[in-house]
């Protein structure tokens, strides 16, 4: 008996048997389990394209077995974004992304509330009603107004001595 080839097929001519190619793009397998859609071409088995192991997942090596053609999701290292653009260096970690420390958000203004925006990960500082340090000896507490640091009453400086300059 004559061994089968992929991609050949033998005919029988005037008693004797001969090969020739199978018609171009007949399936056929090239024994990985890892390419789909192995076609015949110029009478070999070509491989067809890589099976697709993409899990999507950042936090994962992505690979297939040869043998069996099963998808294999190891854990992997690096960074990630967790999709919040309010944190910051975002890990991965037993295969998944693990979210990094929150976004610093500080205008060094004591009349705004610091937040990030979780849509754009854009600091805002939206004004605030408190009590501010207006940086002024002379005058009492400030207060906060529209974002910004107004200064307190004038305080009073006459240490009731008329040779002194209280100024």
């Amino acid at each position: 008996a004559l061994p089968i080839l992929a991609c050949q097929v033998w005919a029988c001519v005037a008693g004797s048997c001969k090969s020739a190619p199978q018609a171009e793009g007949t399936p056929c397998t090239d024994d990985n389990a890892c390419t789909v859609g192995d076609a015949c071409a110029a009478g070999a088995c070509k491989p067809g394209a890589a099976k697709d192991c993409n899990d999507q997942q950042a936090c994962t090596a992505d690979s297939c077995n040869n043998a069996t053609g099963d998808c294999q999701h190891a854990a992997a290292a690096g960074f990630c974004t967790d999709g919040n653009p309010c944190t910051e260096n975002d890990t991965c970690a037993d295969g998944a992304c693990k979210p990094g420390p929150a976004k610093v958000c500080n205008d060094q203004n004591p009349c705004t509330a610091d937040a990030c925006n979780p849509v754009d990960g854009n600091c805002t500082g939206l004004p605030q009603a408190v009590t501010c340090d207006d940086a002024d000896a002379c005058t009492g507490t400030g207060a906060c107004k529209d974002g910004a640091c107004l200064p307190g009453a004038a305080t009073v400086c006459d240490d009731g001595n008329p040779c002194t300059d209280n100024g």
